[in-house]
């Protein structure tokens, strides 16, 4: 079952509970994936995983990864905001 009130980094998490991309026997683990929107965990690399959310809005970097090559790309944000804030 999918906690979906938890958007901590992986390391914090709640006794019982995992990552979705950690979980055993899941039927997408065949394939690559690229994924956002999970700030607190980060620029992430996994075998086929990548999270890619930085936390740009909330002053970290925008990143941006080569599929090619594997090379990950990061640039300042301008304009970023304090949670909350619009």
């Amino acid at each position: 079952r999918l906690n979906l009130r938890y958007n901590g980094a992986p390391g914090t998490r709640e006794p019982g509970t995992l990552p979705w991309f950690d979980v055993p026997g899941r039927k997408s683990a065949g394939g690559r994936i690229l994924f956002g929107h999970w700030s607190a965990l980060g620029r992430y690399a996994g075998q086929t995983v990548f999270g890619l959310d930085s936390g740009c809005v909330w002053g970290g970097q925008l990143t941006a990864l080569c599929l090619e090559d594997r090379r990950w790309f990061s640039t300042d944000c301008e304009g970023a905001c304090a949670p909350g804030e619009d």
